[in-house]
């Protein structure tokens, strides 16, 4: 009975090792994921930002010149 016991701990043991290996491998992929999708973001309205600040820019009527009415 003693021999069952310890081998069934020993193979208990080996599977809580697999499982927080998987564990801390699955961690690593989902914040590298989490990276990936925030540098994506930040890319994304820093892009759409300078695109809309280039539209705003065109956008805009020439100024008038205080010396020259007519312009």
């Amino acid at each position: 009975m003693n021999k069952l016991l310890m081998e069934e701990n020993d193979r208990l043991q080996k599977q809580v090792s697999e499982l927080v290996y998987q564990k801390g491998h699955m961690h690593q992929q989902v914040q590298n994921a989490s990276v990936t999708t925030r540098n994506t973001s930040c890319e994304s309205m820093i892009t759409s930002g300078q695109f809309h600040h280039q539209q705003n820019l065109t956008a805009q009527p020439p100024q008038r010149d205080a010396n020259n009415p007519t312009r």
